[in-house]
Parts: structure tokens; sequence; C-alpha cells
């Protein structure tokens, strides 16, 4: 009998907009993002790339073109994503908190854990608050073009 035993590496590089060390609170606008290089489940560098004077489809392409595969931030719009999506990168949003945490908690699997309070409900489609208001989403899933249309 053979076992095949499936063991998923995250590799690549990801992209979290920054402000204040901070996720930046709206993915749209962000012109500073923290890019790390995943190798084995493991950050093997990070570099601070400042996207300034650039539209978002500008930014984003220019991500693309820095190897990005994967974008962790906190609000966006339908448009962004849509971009985002054109693009081949994959998308978490919604997500706040200091960057190196998110990072850390993305890669033992508990994104879930990282996301902290959100003030206020108004998300879009995505609208969440539950019980006191406090608008924290259950994360881990990840957005496609196609939800926030």
């Amino acid at each position: 009998m053979i076992v095949a035993l499936y063991i998923s590496m995250k590799n690549g590089m990801v992209a979290l907009p920054v402000f204040n060390e901070r996720i930046s609170p709206l993915l749209d606008v962000a012109n500073r993002f923290a890019i790390y290089e995943i190798v084995d489940d493991r950050i093997s560098q990070k570099i601070m790339v400042s996207l300034h004077d650039e539209s978002v489809i500008q930014r984003v392409q220019k991500l693309k073109e820095l190897g990005v595969s994967l974008i962790i931030g906190g609000a966006v719009s339908g448009f962004v994503t849509h971009v985002i999506a054109e693009k081949g990168i994959r998308l978490i949003s919604w997500i706040n908190g200091e960057a190196d945490k998110v990072i850390h908690s993305y890669l033992r699997d508990d994104l879930d854990y990282a996301a902290e309070d959100m003030r206020g409900c108004g998300r879009g489609r995505r609208r969440g608050c539950r019980g006191g208001g406090s608008g924290k989403r259950g994360v881990g899933e990840e957005n496609t073009a196609e939800e926030n249309e």
C-alpha cells in the first residue's frame, strides 16, 4: 500500500500594504509595502518598497513585476480587487494589525487570530458586525474579483 502525504509549503513573495508598521486601512491608496520572500514556510527576507506618484494600476503592476503572488491587506474596493485578480495575484483582504504579526500568522495558517478590532461595520458586501459591533471578520478566506463586484 502506498500512502501519499501532501504537504503544502508556502513559497513566494507576499506584499502587505503598510502605514506606521501596521496594515494600511485601505489598500486602494497604499503606497508603501512590506514585501516578504517566503521559502519553505519561512521568511527569507523582507524589503520595504515605496510606490509614490503612481496609479493603483501601476502599483499593482509593479508588485507583479517584483514577483508578488499574494497581497494581504485591509479594506479594498471592487475595482482594485478586479485589477489584482487580472494580474494573477491572490488577495486576502479585511486584515489589520501589525504587519510582522500578520505575516507570521499567515505562515502558521491562523491568520484569523491576527485580525484585530476593525471599527465600524460598513464594508460593502462584507458587512459583518457580530455581537457588540466589533466588526471582526472571520478571516482566512480569499476574495475573488466576483465577490466584490
